[in-house]
């Protein structure tokens, strides 16, 4: 879990109750400055051994269309993960475990 963009809200035997971090991320405002910041993210994996999960909000199909797309663009596969209704706040349950290297 990337703890430095999300907070844990509580733990189960569910899993991680987390919320994302409303000072911290990269903007997704398809300036070059995020997708400068995106990459520079992005180098620390190799795209061969590693998938993203994003989690996409109702109303960030947008970003997410940018974000999509330097992902692809540095040849990384991803999952959406749609998160529903967010009236109340948003909350995503981590299962825990680590980053899992994907199979050839």
């Amino acid at each position: 879990m990337n703890s430095e963009d999300m907070f844990v809200l509580g733990e189960s035997s569910e899993g991680i109750l987390t919320t994302p971090n409303p000072v911290a991320g990269i903007p997704l405002d398809q300036s070059n400055e995020s997708e400068e910041k995106l990459e520079a993210l992005l180098k620390r994996f190799a795209p061969d051994r590693f998938a993203l999960d994003i989690i996409v909000c109702p109303d960030s199909y947008d970003s997410f269309y940018f974000l999509s797309t330097v992902i692809t663009d540095n040849r990384f596969d991803y999952i959406p993960r749609p998160s529903g209704d967010v009236k109340d706040g948003f909350h995503w349950r981590d299962r825990g475990g680590s980053i899992v290297p994907m199979q050839n």
